[in-house]
């Protein structure tokens, strides 16, 4: 099982069936609104194996992506998806390696 936090989309199983819960979007959400409110200068993902301890996962890969102070957390959001976005299928490969 592989998980993302650029803050919660998982790949799991064989099939790699996607999913993202409800209250993960909305520990996403809070998680935005903290960056933009303690003045982050940056945020980003980090995509890791899940195992039985909440984020203790091996790090397969991690970026980053800058915040400036025009930024609003769905600014945030959108650039951390991106991230996600570019780097999710690099992660897949390495681990196929």
């Amino acid at each position: 099982m592989v998980g993302t936090h650029s803050r919660h989309a998982c790949l799991t199983g064989a099939a790699g069936h996607a999913f993202a819960g409800l209250q993960a979007r909305l520990q996403n959400a809070r998680q935005l609104w903290a960056v933009k409110s303690a003045g982050d200068k940056e945020s980003g993902i980090s995509i890791h194996f899940v195992n039985e301890k909440y984020d203790e996962g091996e790090i397969i890969l991690q970026k980053k992506c800058s915040i400036s102070d025009e930024d609003t957390p769905e600014s945030i959001q959108q650039k951390v998806q991106k991230l996600e976005h570019e780097y999710f299928v690099e992660a897949i490969e390495t681990i196929l390696k």
